[in-house]
């Protein structure tokens, strides 16, 4: 029995740290051994997936929410939004599965969004990258100076 014990403990513990060299000698009524025995093991994997939802008519100065969608929808943690190097800010992700951070572009063009997901130990645990295409806040038109003028509404 004191053997199965040791077992289950050195299994544990090799667990635990990563690897773990047995030497023998060191447990009591065991005979030393006359090589070292390495014992790997690894972390479980955890993989999710992460989804950014399309962002279609972006404007400068106009506030857009950037959704990100993790599966397994159980996941707890949070999302890390970027433009570019540039971090947007941070959301928790809900029951859903789902993070939201309101984004409001101040320059117009291509934009790389990235959404980081962390689980609850802050280990990196998913990305994904879309382009956003942001337009500008009044493309063409004349604005408030069209109206003054008769033009437009």
């Amino acid at each position: 029995m004191a053997h199965r014990a040791t077992t289950r403990t050195v299994a544990a513990t090799a667990f635990a740290l990563g690897a773990l060299t047995l030497l023998g000698g060191g447990i009591a009524g065991a005979a030393p051994a006359s090589t070292p025995q390495s014992v790997q093991a690894s972390d479980p994997v955890f993989s999710s997936t992460v989804t950014l939802s399309p962002v279609t008519g972006a404007k400068i100065g106009t506030a857009i929410a950037l959704k990100a969608k993790i599966t397994p929808a159980a996941a707890d943690g949070t999302v890390e939004f970027k433009d570019g190097t540039t971090v947007l800010g941070t959301a928790q992700v809900g029951n859903d599965g789902t993070a939201t951070h309101q984004w409001t572009p101040t320059t117009n063009g291509k934009h790389t969004i990235t959404a980081t997901y962390r689980d609850k130990n802050g280990d990196e645990d998913g990305t994904t990258t879309a382009t956003v295409t942001v337009g500008d806040t009044n493309p063409g038109g004349l604005g408030s100076l069209g109206s003054l003028l008769g033009f437009g509404s």
